[in-house]
């Protein structure tokens, strides 16, 4: 009879262990399948990329963050003469018309080392959505790796860098170089002192008209007169580019520039021969010469004026 009993009770017991472990089973079943939309009507879309960069079968897929489906089978595939994975996204058939010709697929992380999954941007409400079996856009994920190279040469160049820092704050502590002699240097600040007052007496002098370079800046009269004159300098030089004037048409007048040059060689042929020992030569260097010419000369003009004073001196008439 207690033999009757206890086998009661064990089995009693493991009827109730049984329906709490399927009680339990069904919940969790229930559970994940709500979470991750099993029990909802799907449909799938697929997308390719180089490289799925850790993402696996069962992640979940969102769209513009709401999950709204899983990750299927992943396949090697070639498109458009390109290999890569093809990925298989089951989503809810309620968000169909939301993801069109212009949405966008991509992997994303979640944090910056967490599980990998799908986010699809929403598309234009006018464009046709996709349907069954169709391909999404998609961009590549960023490769984490190569990101993490290069934060890591970052974090290199910035230690590189701290250290320099440290090395010029030590040098101009010391005064050292010339920075450091300019921070540190008594005599290198009294000249800097020195320069300072001379810029500013400088400056007083230009606002307050003083000097050349004061008037310059504050004299409006001189300023006009030298407008003027960049005026007048810009005319002549139109005038000389125009061939107007005799420069002009020396520089554009190839006639004009022909006959300067014939009487500038006669002219130095003549000079050639006055320096000569010719008559024209002797006449220029000879002074007896000269005197003698000018005696004769003197002479010549007495006797025209006596001729004219008294012409029967010269001229005798006979008749006959």
């Amino acid at each position: 009879m207690v033999s009757s009993d206890s086998d009661r009770h064990i089995r009693l017991g493991v009827l109730l262990m049984m329906a709490l472990a399927v009680f339990l089973a069904g919940f969790i079943f229930y559970m994940v399948g709500s979470t991750q939309r099993l029990f909802d009507r799907k449909y799938s879309i697929y997308m390719f990329q180089p490289n799925v960069e850790g993402l696996l079968p069962g992640a979940f897929v969102t769209l513009a963050g709401l999950k709204i489906g899983v990750v299927g089978n992943l396949e090697f595939a070639e498109v458009d003469g390109q290999q890569g994975i093809r990925i298989e996204l089951k989503v809810d058939r309620d968000f169909q018309d939301r993801i069109t010709r212009s949405s966008v697929a991509r992997i994303k992380t979640m944090g910056i080392l967490g599980d990998k999954y799908v986010d699809i941007s929403l598309g234009y409400l006018n464009d046709p959505p996709l349907a069954e079996g169709d391909f999404i856009q998609s961009v590549p994920q960023l490769d984490t790796d190569r990101l993490l190279a290069k934060a890591a040469r970052i974090v290199d160049e910035l230690e590189a860098t701290s250290r320099n820092i440290k090395i010029i704050a030590g040098n101009l502590a010391q005064g050292s170089g010339a920075l450091g002699k300019l921070l540190m240097d008594p005599t290198m600040e009294r000249r800097l002192s020195t320069v300072v007052q001379r810029l500013n007496l400088l400056a007083g002098q230009l606002v307050s008209g003083k000097g050349n370079l004061g008037k310059l800046v504050t004299d409006t009269t001189l300023f006009r007169t030298l407008s003027r004159s960049s005026r007048l300098l810009e005319k002549i030089l139109a005038d000389l580019q125009a061939g107007k004037g005799t420069a002009g048409k020396l520089l554009k007048d190839d006639a004009f520039f022909a006959r300067i040059d014939s009487i500038s060689r006669r002219t130095d042929s003549l000079l050639i021969r006055l320096q000569g020992d010719g008559t024209a030569g002797r006449l220029l260097k000879d002074r007896a010469l000269y005197e003698q010419l000018v005696q004769l000369t003197r002479s010549l003009d007495a006797l025209v004026k006596d001729m004219k004073a008294n012409p029967g001196k010269y001229v005798t008439f006979e008749l006959f």
